[in-house]
């Protein structure tokens, strides 16, 4: 019984550190889904070959590792990689917003907010530090 409970927390502890070797997208609002693809800045793999989500519903979160050249070219976890979030937006006074974060290739994500018009990018680096990201809004010349 002993063997196969440190059996079982060898395999999640391993599991967490090969999961450290990737960047992530986190959804954690409470009702809305977004697209995402990495631009073509530090990847090798073509538009086709990037990383991209059609949809990430909340809760659910998405990975590429940094040491595939389709997800970081110079396989650097501390290289800028670049997103682009398209955030649906229904009704007469309100289009569809776009945004690009960037982070490092081994560090994360996470979208909070509640609708399109209200949204927050915490963006940390491969160690859990903030990220000093600089994202924008391409929807009316709104920067941040």
């Amino acid at each position: 019984m002993i063997k196969t409970l440190y059996s079982v927390l060898f395999l999640l502890i391993a599991t967490c550190i090969s999961n450290t070797q990737a960047y992530c997208v986190y959804n954690k609002t409470k009702d809305f889904s977004f697209w995402v693809r990495q631009e073509g800045v530090n990847v090798n793999g073509s538009l086709l070959a990037r990383f991209k989500r059609e949809s990430l519903k909340p809760g659910e979160n998405a990975c590429c590792p940094y040491t595939v050249a389709d997800c970081c070219s110079s396989k650097d976890k501390n290289e800028a990689i670049f997103l682009r979030f398209s955030v649906p937006c229904f009704g007469t006074e309100c289009n569809t917003k776009w945004f690009i974060v960037s982070i490092p290739s081994g560090g994360w994500v996470e979208v909070h907010g509640d609708g399109p018009t209200n949204l927050e990018f915490r963006t940390y680096d491969p160690e859990g530090n903030a990220y000093a990201n600089n994202y924008y809004a391409d929807n009316k010349g709104i920067t941040s």
